[in-house]
């Protein structure tokens, strides 16, 4: 574990921090066509990272193993998916951040592999907001909202952990999980959506310190939420205007467990509290090493994905 732990540390890290000059940068101007930045992103070394300037694009990405798409940020950085496709599929190692990400039939999918999921805006997508089909991910500090068909996020046969996210006012799900394992939930707001969390055919969901209130149909079915979970209206700042941020003096600001590495006890994202890639680079390291541990049955397929990255070295 350890040695698998060096490895995958380095390549997260060096993806992390990285300020790229051999990737090709995408030329600011809106709106925009697909071809410029996934030829960025294909020209993109493992380790490196694609920046995205302010403006929109419409497009269906294909990550490239051990890249980091990073945008301005929600609402300026905008990827859009023309109303059908996954606008931004994961690959190996990978991490998006900064972006609003809408108008797909998903708006990120992660096929089996080991994604972060840092600082977005998913919205308004026609089937999914994420889709985790298989495996890992980690998804942090999103806005999920406006989302259709199954809802938020949804996971199939996956173990993501799914930490200080507001999922909200998706057509159906906030979070839906199917087929063993399922997701680690830590300071979620979930709320306004049709159902709330749901789960079945053998999935477990480990849950702690979410706000689960206010879905209009069910909060929760075949779900049972923790003696730490709780039900407090969340006092967002302007939803009529889509400001779905916590306000300053809300008593959700201080509860919770602190996420290791990230300088915060919130529940909740709140954009104008920037992490830094350094700090999700180790969580990311450090959330894999438990799951290694945890789950010994998929071992072989994370340390392929170290053996590929020394290979990238």
């Amino acid at each position: 574990i350890m040695r698998f732990r060096v490895f995958l540390g380095m390549v997260l890290c060096l993806a992390m921090v990285a300020a790229v000059q051999a990737a090709p940068m995408v030329q600011q101007q809106a709106p925009q066509v697909q071809s410029s930045l996934q030829q960025a992103i294909n020209a993109a070394e493992p380790g490196s990272m694609v920046r995205v300037p302010a403006g929109v694009y419409y497009v269906h990405l294909q990550m490239k193993d051990g890249v980091v798409l990073m945008g301005e940020g929600a609402g300026k950085s905008i990827l859009d998916g023309s109303g059908h496709g996954v606008v931004v599929s994961g690959a190996k190692n990978t991490a998006i951040v900064g972006l609003t990400i809408r108008n797909g039939s998903v708006g990120i999918q992660t096929n089996g592999h080991y994604v972060g999921i840092f600082n977005n805006e998913i919205t308004q997508n026609r089937g999914i907001g994420i889709h985790v089909n298989g495996g890992p991910a980690v998804i942090v500090n999103n806005l999920i909202a406006k989302n259709n068909g199954v809802g938020g996020i949804a996971c199939n046969s996956a173990f993501p952990y799914i930490a200080n996210n507001t999922i909200v006012d998706n057509d159906q799900h906030g979070v839906w999980a199917w087929y063993p394992t399922g997701p680690n939930m830590v300071n979620n707001i979930i709320s306004g959506n049709r159902i709330g969390i749901r789960m079945g055919a053998g999935a477990t969901i480990t849950s702690q310190t979410n706000d689960i209130w206010g879905n209009t149909q069910h909060n929760a079915v075949g779900f049972t939420p923790s003696d730490t979970d709780m039900s407090v209206a969340p006092q967002f700042k302007d939803v009529a205007k889509g400001d779905i941020r916590l306000v300053e003096d809300s008593s959700l600001k201080t509860l919770g467990t602190p996420i290791s590495h990230l300088k915060t006890q919130s529940i909740g994202v709140d954009f104008g509290s920037q992490v830094s890639l350094v700090d999700y680079g180790k969580l990311m390291v450090e959330v894999l090493d438990v799951m290694a541990q945890d789950l010994p049955l998929v071992r072989y397929d994370l340390q392929y994905s170290v053996r590929l990255s020394v290979v990238y070295r």
